[in-house]
């Protein structure tokens, strides 16, 4: 399932560079929107970690560990910042990545989770838009 590593790697990245953004914009209707994103690609992760690793090889809290470290690398908590990564264009790739996903050959459950991701990324580039436009005026 390349796609589905593919996806979630640029999951991982959008999630720290939604909350980068969270914790660097001084207005509260951004952040709370960058807070909902980053928690929405955290529970994305996890629900693929619950649907599919963890139901095909069942891992302890150490098998866990070294899978997110193998998704968000050793040090990703002190690595340089991702601010040169476009956000909208990171919610773009991982839309088409959903809309891949769904005509692959797979359970009714996890087409149903990348259904609902696609329709949220949607909605998430919609509104990033709208925030530009906005901060334009």
């Amino acid at each position: 399932m390349e796609g589905l590593e593919c996806l979630l790697q640029v999951y991982a990245i959008g999630e720290v560079r939604y909350t980068e953004r969270a914790v660097s914009t001084k207005n509260p209707l951004i952040r709370t929107f960058m807070e909902r994103c980053a928690l929405e690609r955290s529970d994305f992760i996890m629900d693929i970690w619950q649907m599919v690793i963890r139901k095909n090889q069942p891992t302890d809290v150490g098998g866990l560990l070294a899978w997110h470290k193998n998704l968000y690398g050793k040090d990703y908590l002190i690595t340089k910042p991702l601010y040169h990564l476009n956000i909208a264009s990171l919610d773009q790739t991982a839309f088409e990545i959903c809309q891949y996903m769904m005509l692959s050959n797979l359970s009714e459950e996890l087409i149903a989770l990348f259904i609902e991701q696609a329709v949220k990324l949607e909605v998430n580039l919609f509104t990033l838009k709208h925030f530009k436009i906005l901060s334009q005026d």
